[in-house]
């Protein structure tokens, strides 16, 4: 199975074989597909991959893009946005449950290592707190960082490449 990451590329290189007027169509198409939030990005570009090879089929038995979506390609978006599942609720609790988790890692860090440094009446519960604090923060924040890899399928060297860096 393709990353959501491998069928964009897919897609954006497929679309690259239309005829020029045919392909500003499917582009401004492929845009209002992949700004729709309520879906899964995913299954997005499965049906944007789905909708191009059969484009492309159209186009080889001499069928122009605009008679392939009606004349209105913006209401065959919808229509195809329609029949997917809505996941508005779904991507808006985890987007809530990954920042308060972060949050909680981020504070739990700070008062680790800041309460290492301030003295509590002469108590050694910050030489037992401080190590257990940073590394539940530690914990926590990378913890996040993974899930925010592993959602968007890509890994540390993509991000720095994404950056400027260039490829080992």
């Amino acid at each position: 199975m393709k990353s959501t990451a491998q069928l964009t590329k897919e897609n954006n290189v497929k679309s690259l074989r239309l005829s020029n007027t045919d392909r500003e169509i499917f582009e401004n198409y492929m845009t209002y597909m992949r700004s729709d939030f309520r879906v899964n990005p995913h299954d997005t570009e499965l049906i944007i991959n789905r909708i191009l090879k059969q484009l492309l089929s159209a186009e080889q038995h001499g069928l122009l893009a605009l008679d392939f979506f009606n004349h209105d390609p913006k209401a065959h978006a919808i229509k195809e946005l329609k029949a997917m599942p809505n996941e508005t609720f779904k991507n808006i609790f985890k987007y809530i449950y990954q920042h308060i988790v972060l949050l909680i890692g981020i504070v739990s860090f700070l008062k680790g290592f800041l309460g290492f440094f301030m003295e509590k009446n002469g108590s050694n519960l910050y030489f037992v707190s401080f190590p257990f604090s940073v590394v539940v923060g530690f914990f926590i924040v990378f913890y996040l960082y993974g899930l925010v890899l592993k959602q968007y399928n890509c890994s540390v060297l993509t991000i720095q490449i994404g950056y400027g860096y260039s490829p080992i």
